[in-house]
């Protein structure tokens, strides 16, 4: 009798336990919606796996020594940068719905102080403003552009 009533007990539990998890494996799976359209945009957000070189942010070329880059880890959902002088590590956000949504999430950068930051400020201070990819004018680049598929950021695939 005692076994039947700590099994009567334990059952409301187990049925609780399994369905809160079935709750956050369908959180992960969700598709990220776009909250903004963006416009004319023919390249896919999950070729950016891998290395790409920062040639140009808003309207300025980028010509230095050691070329701030961005690598993408699509499968994890990851974004590896140098940013000039630091690195920053975000997350990036893509969307099931529209294949070429990509947005980068805050991340941690680092702190040193060098000369010359203010291309890497410039390249900070684009991040966010990314809502997409579109192709760029040679097959190894990429723009990524903001709400309007306007280019915020220039990548070419060394």
């Amino acid at each position: 009798m005692k076994k039947m009533i700590l099994l009567i007990g334990a059952l409301p539990m187990f049925i609780f336990a399994c369905s809160s998890c079935s709750g956050v494996q369908k959180k992960e799976t969700e598709s990220v919606k776009t909250e903004v359209p963006v416009a004319a945009v023919s390249k896919n957000a999950t070729d950016l796996q891998g290395k790409w070189n920062i040639v140009k942010v808003g309207n300025q070329e980028i010509a230095l020594e050691e070329m701030p880059f961005m690598d993408f880890n699509v499968n994890d959902k990851r974004l590896h940068a140098n940013v000039g002088c630091n690195i920053m590590n975000a997350s990036i956000l893509l969307s099931d719905e529209d294949a070429a949504f990509l947005s980068i999430e805050p991340g941690q950068v680092t702190m040193m102080a060098c000369p010359g930051m203010d291309i890497e400020q410039q390249i900070l201070q684009a991040i966010p403003q990314v809502k997409g990819v579109k192709n760029g004018n040679a097959d190894n680049e990429v723009w990524l552009i903001d709400e309007n598929g306007n280019p915020v950021l220039i990548l070419v695939q060394p």
